[in-house]
């Protein structure tokens, strides 16, 4: 049994205020990054799911709709859900501009997801469940939109495993992005899905980059937080490499002395 289910449920209306606060910011530098609009990443995460060119398909947090759009290609249709109105028009704009005619936005919370029982073939939430505020409310609500049988992918950043450098990981997670919630590890993710009634088909990590800097700038870090997380880095980098590399370059300095390298976790799971 999974014990840090508390820890993760967090009060949500501040952590929404947060979540629409930072993306309404930094929301256009969603379009081109580098971590979101990967190519080689969607088309590993398209090559996984298997779409089928009927299906009826969920994007949760779209954010500014790279899943959602390079899904829209191989489904019948394909709705952007996003907690932040910002970002769903953005999302809006980059699918007119690519002559996306089956594919619509729409703005609400996952926790309680404005559609009846087991209509969409697919659900999707790519690098998000980080930020909910219950992320077992969360899944239960994918999974009651899916159709017996459909299916619900995830990705999203993956947490060390033993429990002390998990809570270190997720406060410079915190630190960086505010509206951070939690990372959970690469077992408590399966085993989630699986106590929400979802059955885990395939599992699987892949190392990221996150040079330091470009890791903070991206979502406008103040400079008080960048200065902990260098802190941070500086004082436990070593106990952090034991379950997620982390590279110290010494003719650096600052943020440029940092790259991390996470794992983020696939996972594809199906209703039964």
């Amino acid at each position: 049994m999974i014990q840090t289910y508390a820890v993760t449920m967090v009060d949500a209306e501040e952590t929404n205020r947060r979540i629409q606060e930072q993306f309404s910011r930094s929301g256009e530098n969603y379009v081109k990054s580098r971590v979101h609009s990967n190519t080689n990443d969607l088309e590993f995460c398209i090559s996984m799911i298997e779409p089928k060119s009927e299906w009826n398909v969920l994007d949760v947090a779209t954010g500014t709709g790279h899943l959602g759009h390079t899904l829209a290609a191989h489904v019948q249709t394909v709705v952007g859900f996003d907690l932040t109105q910002k970002m769903l028009d953005i999302a809006d704009r980059e699918a007119s501009k690519k002559g996306l005619t089956n594919f619509t936005v729409r703005q609400g919370d996952v926790h309680e997801l404005p559609f009846g029982d087991s209509v969409f073939d697919l659900v999707t939430v790519r690098i998000a469940p980080h930020h909910f505020s219950d992320i077992k409310k969360a899944v239960a609500e994918m999974a009651r939109v899916l159709r017996k049988g459909g299916r619900l992918f995830i990705e999203d950043t993956i947490a060390p495993s033993e429990k002390s450098q998990a809570e270190l990981f997720n406060r410079i997670e915190w630190l960086r992005d505010t509206s951070h919630v939690r990372d959970l590890s690469f077992n408590e993710w399966k085993l989630l899905l699986e106590q929400s009634g979802l059955k885990v088909m395939r599992a699987e990590m892949k190392e990221k980059e996150w040079p330091l800097r470009w890791w903070t700038e991206r979502m406008n870090t103040p400079e008080d937080n960048v200065e902990k997380v260098l802190d941070l880095l500086e004082d436990n980098h070593m106990d952090l490499n034991a379950d997620l590399r982390i590279v110290r370059d010494e003719s650096q300095e600052g943020l440029d002395r940092w790259t991390i390298y996470p794992n983020n976790g696939y996972f594809l799971a199906e209703k039964i």
